[in-house]
């Protein structure tokens, strides 16, 4: 759900197996801060790994790039940056046949992605889902 430009503000999803507190508890699942470019989310990611925080799960979602970091309780939070690559943007997306396929996204090597950015690679290029190319 969306009131605005945001591809989306809340996300409501069923799952079945959800026991009372734990990994798959019912409740809000993460909360997630938008960078605003790739570039911010490598500084981030250098930042925290600097202080001996990684992620414990890296995707590109499609419309988005992710890192998953969890809080001293077990709260997931998610840091995230746009693509800008995808024809007819978020929306398009989410009726495409990539996202039907697949529509969790592809997990990545968060290093290997961030030395990409640092060599100067193309945004775009980074970004790009493999199996949106």
């Amino acid at each position: 759900m969306t009131f605005d430009d945001e591809h989306h503000r809340i996300a409501i999803a069923e799952a079945e197996g959800l026991d009372e507190f734990s990994d798959t508890m019912a409740g809000i699942d993460h909360v997630a801060f938008t960078m605003d470019s790739i570039f911010d989310l490598a500084e981030f990611y250098d930042n925290a790994k600097s202080k001996g925080l990684r992620p414990f799960w890296c995707i590109n979602h499609g419309p988005t790039t992710s890192l998953y970091y969890k809080d001293p309780n077990g709260c997931r939070i998610e840091f995230q940056c746009d693509q800008v690559n995808y024809p007819g943007g978020a929306a398009a997306f989410f009726s495409s046949p990539e996202f039907a396929r697949n529509p969790l996204g592809i997990e990545f090597e968060p290093d290997a992605l961030f030395e990409r950015v640092r060599n100067g690679e193309e945004p775009d290029t980074v970004l790009a889902r493999p199996d949106t190319l």
